[in-house]
């Protein structure tokens, strides 16, 4: 419709006093125009802004059927209402008429009111269907437009990724990360930061979806190398590096929240070297790492320490530790060990270590199916992201 008041009416009757009598009633209330054969109605029709078609059946030539079979064989009226109105009273002429296309049959002699009314609820339909289309188009036209913000944030949150499997002097690396949503709230990355010093860490983020997302993207681009290097504080005497407290004092200052807000993340953040093993990380608030020895030995690492972005006043301390050729270290979120299967057990850091000692090299798709496994058709509830780094 052209507007919600009034609907654009086409009469087509062979009979002109029968058209200019429904002209004079519909009127009053529509915008009518009028044909006195089947061409001339096609033709009308074609042209546009037709709301509804009033269309009788017998006329010379091109008969009603005909023309109502015309109309909606063509793309550009097939949408547009038929009101059969016609002398032809009988069932199988009604049924014929309904079955190619038409909504509507009413037979002579006609109330006009009824006509009126009968017209008058079929053009609000038609306006109710017409709004309805135009807003799932605008809808799909959203749906669209989000998903491919969503593929472009994706793309830019992959982006800060390290390759899946990398070696960095006698240390080799190769991690699991996939989101519960669309975008994922964990980060991880490993990059040199000196002679023979690498630099690890993982994020995990409070909360899910894009919020998340883009904090998790902030702190990826926060964690440079050269942000790791040069914040101010202790720095390690032996690897001339600031020391993984001082890095995440450092963060946690940056990202403190403020009061109407509580944008805070967990994470571990170390360094080793790769000469000797020597490591030392901080944990903020991450599960404690697991430090896998070659002879099948399971040690954790920390045990807790405060958020990032929490508390002002938060202090972090570092924890020393020596890796061995053959050992591994694995780095994760809570993602994993509190995945739960249908009946609500978590995967829990047992079956995890027990996991890992499977795990060939660094290649963690093994893991990734187990995890899978465990949580069967239960749909994930947090991301999940594990980093683990081997000395050879």
């Amino acid at each position: 419709m052209r507007n919600s008041v009034r609907g654009k009416v086409l009469i087509v009757d062979d009979v002109p006093t029968n058209t200019e009598l429904l002209g004079v009633v519909l009127g009053q209330e529509f915008d009518v125009v009028q044909a006195t054969s089947g061409p001339e109605a096609i033709d009308i029709a074609q042209g546009g802004n037709i709301d509804l078609v009033l269309l009788d059946i017998i006329m010379p030539g091109m008969d009603g059927y005909d023309v109502c079979r015309a109309l909606k064989a063509d793309p550009v009226t097939a949408d547009i209402p038929v009101i059969f109105i016609t002398a032809m009273s009988e069932e199988e002429d009604e049924e014929a008429g309904l079955a190619i296309g038409a909504i509507d049959y009413v037979t002579k002699p006609f109330s006009l009111p009824i006509v009126r009314a009968r017209v008058r609820n079929h053009l609000l339909s038609k306006a109710r269907a017409d709004a309805l289309e135009v807003s799932n188009s605008k809808l799909e036209h959203l749906y669209r437009q989000m998903s491919d913000d969503l593929d472009a944030a994706s793309r830019l949150q992959n982006s800060f990724l390290p390759k899946k499997k990398a070696e960095i002097g006698n240390v080799s690396f190769g991690y699991m990360y996939y989101p519960s949503q669309y975008l994922c709230g964990d980060t991880l990355n490993f990059f040199s930061i000196g002679n023979d010093i690498v630099a690890f860490y993982i994020a995990d983020i409070a909360g899910h979806g894009i919020p998340s997302a883009l904090l998790s993207v902030t702190l990826s681009n926060t964690m440079t190398p050269e942000f790791c290097t040069r914040v101010s504080g202790k720095t390690d005497r032996e690897y001339g590096v600031p020391l993984p407290s001082t890095v995440v004092s450092a963060l946690n200052r940056r990202f403190l929240s403020d009061g109407d807000r509580m944008d805070y993340l967990t994470m571990i953040y170390g360094v080793i070297n790769t000469a000797t093993g020597a490591a030392r990380l901080c944990q903020a608030a991450q599960p404690s790492p697991i430090l896998l020895r070659k002879n099948g030995a399971a040690e954790t690492i920390g045990d807790g320490g405060f958020p990032v972005g929490m508390f002002a006043d938060a202090t972090y301390e570092d924890i020393e530790f020596n890796m061995r050729p053959g050992d591994r270290l694995a780095i994760f979120s809570d993602g994993i060990t509190e995945c739960e299967n249908a009946t609500g057990v978590q995967f829990g850091e047992e079956r995890l270590t027990d996991a890992l000692f499977g795990v060939n090299g660094t290649v963690l798709n093994g893991l990734q199916r187990k995890i899978q496994n465990w949580t069967g058709q239960k749909p994930p509830t947090d991301d999940v992201s594990l980093l683990l780094m081997t000395l050879s």
